[in-house]
């Protein structure tokens, strides 16, 4: 029962503040990474939720992929990641009105999973945020996933993506944002997110490195 109430509380509190973080990021556009991390971290820290680093963030990495649960693995990264991430999302979530400005607002990069003439743009928008000192984060199994492990299978844009301009990537394995808010479950409870960093790699083509990187994060979790 509490932690039914919990999670209405908590999706109120987004619903009611997320307009406020998206207004800011449009008039403040320099202070836009930090706005997003204090947002993050004050909304999971007023609920309870701590974020643990286990291993060291590869400053050097262009591209970040890890396990997906649920949204506490974004609101977690943005709280503790040094860098200004640039998330590529599903084109529906840009099409939310109000709301789907928490995509346009930052710039981060939306796509339609049904159009495949959007891997070009996908790769030039890749290519200019990089290149601006973003690192690009993608969740490979292209969902949610309903349970821990194992995971679903790698969809192939991270692996187009690193292997065309020869990125650096780190993964990463979520461990306990599942406990923390259950799959399709109206429930929330206080508790610890892991985030551990695991070693970086290099995105070459013919090697096995996006299959290993899918065992790396399935054996951490």
């Amino acid at each position: 029962m509490i932690a039914r109430f919990k999670w209405y509380i908590f999706a109120l509190t987004l619903v009611i503040s997320m307009p406020f973080l998206i207004i800011a990021m449009y008039m403040f556009q320099k202070n836009n990474r930090y706005l997003r991390q204090k947002w993050c971290y004050y909304t999971l820290l007023l609920f309870g939720i701590r974020v643990k680093q286990i291993g060291s963030i590869d400053e050097t990495a262009s591209l970040i992929v890890m396990n997906h649960t649920s949204l506490l693995d974004i609101m977690a990264l943005e709280a503790i990641h040094s860098k200004d991430l640039c998330w590529v999302a599903k084109k529906e979530i840009r099409d939310y009105p109000i709301y789907g400005h928490i995509l346009a607002a930052p710039k981060m990069i939306y796509i339609d999973r049904e159009d495949k003439k959007e891997l070009l743009r996908l790769l030039n928008e890749t290519r200019e945020r990089v290149e601006s000192g973003r690192v690009i984060a993608i969740f490979p199994e292209g969902t949610r996933n309903s349970i821990a492990k194992p995971l679903k299978a790698f969809k192939s844009g991270a692996k187009i993506i690193a292997e065309k301009f020869n990125y650096k990537v780190q993964p990463l394995a979520i461990i306990g944002s599942l406990d923390i808010m259950p799959y399709g479950k109206k429930e929330l409870y206080s508790g610890e997110i892991r985030v551990e960093f695991i070693d970086s790699v290099i995105a070459t083509k013919g090697s096995n490195w996006f299959d290993n990187t899918k065992s790396t994060i399935e054996e951490r979790i």
